[in-house]
């Protein structure tokens, strides 16, 4: 969530419609393309915390944001999960 705060007050920042920071072009390009649901992704190291700040910088809807977000990693949890008791078998 403060990714997404970080993300809102860096979109202020934001000349031209292009972000100040280069590293989230792929981010970018991903939440443009899938939209909200490219936030399932947010649990990914370095692409998902440029998702976030991108979807705090186009103030995307603290609802969805949070729906998204948690659905993604309830499923990354449940897959560690779901993998860690099938190897104790």
């Amino acid at each position: 969530m403060t990714t997404y705060w970080i993300g809102m007050g860096i979109g202020e920042l934001v000349t031209d419609r292009r972000p100040v920071w280069r590293w989230n072009e792929r981010a970018r390009v991903m939440l443009q393309r899938w939209g909200a649901p490219a936030l399932l992704l947010s649990w990914v190291p370095f692409v998902g915390d440029a998702i976030v700040a991108l979807a705090g910088a186009s103030r995307a809807p603290f609802g969805w944001f949070t729906l998204w977000v948690t659905a993604g990693k309830l499923g990354r949890y449940a897959l560690i999960g779901w993998g860690s008791a099938a190897l104790q078998g």
